[in-house]
């Protein structure tokens, strides 16, 4: 064989060495998790949301992936955790053990055929009412987990409804200690600590008499 033909079979051979892996990612596409929703009624729940459901309301699961649905996995509150075979559905009851308790949580994951998993989910319910809370600046109505700024000397205001009556209403400033309040109305106090910190948070939950309580919620303030 001659120089120039070695030459050739070995630029070949380099070339080959080369373009194996390339052809190999080619084939092989990469792994994506499942995709899920979960229903109630009409309603597509989000992960993260409160809903009100009654007793006799479903909740179904749709699954979707390239491969197919092997299975979805379920836990209701602190319950077992729970794994049902599926092709892409599964309709779940409420349990009765959790009826009338406040709120508790939903958390969902799907499993693929191919071992591919999605991410956890977890979705908040309650089967009962659940306190409502506004909170002023003023005669400002705030939105939770949005930043307002806030003037040096100004106290926030808060009202709270329920038809049972409102029981109490927990708060905290920051790091502070958790503080709780009765009536349906009242003022929060800003520490003048809180005030040359430039910034701070108040997260606040309302319990009803009958023992029903609402999300924690959170507001965000800059100091002017």
């Amino acid at each position: 064989m001659g120089k120039r033909n070695k030459r050739r079979l070995t630029l070949a051979v380099l070339l080959l060495v080369m373009l194996l892996p390339l052809s190999a990612c080619v084939r092989q596409p990469a792994a994506e998790p499942p995709y899920f929703t979960a229903v109630c009624g009409a309603k597509i729940m989000v992960p993260g949301n409160l809903y009100r459901l009654t007793n006799a309301e479903h909740i179904l699961i749709s699954a979707v992936h390239p491969s197919g649905i092997a299975s979805i996995a379920y836990r209701f509150g602190d319950g077992d955790l729970m794994h049902a075979a599926s092709d892409g559905s599964l309709l779940l009851d409420l349990p009765q053990d959790f009826a009338g308790k406040g709120i508790f949580s939903l958390n969902v994951y799907v499993t693929a055929r191919d071992g591919n998993q999605s991410p956890w989910a977890q979705y908040l319910l309650t089967t009962t009412t659940v306190p409502e809370l506004s909170l002023y600046d003023g005669d400002k109505l705030l939105t939770p987990d949005q930043e307002y700024p806030f003037t040096p000397g100004h106290a926030l205001t808060y009202t709270a409804e329920h038809p049972q009556g409102v029981q109490e209403v927990a708060y905290r400033l920051g790091e502070q200690e958790l503080q709780t309040v009765s009536g349906s109305e009242g003022e929060i106090a800003v520490p003048e600590d809180f005030i040359q910190k430039g910034r701070f948070s108040l997260n606040i939950q309302v319990t009803a008499a009958d023992g029903a309580r609402s999300p924690w919620r959170q507001y965000l303030f800059a100091v002017e």
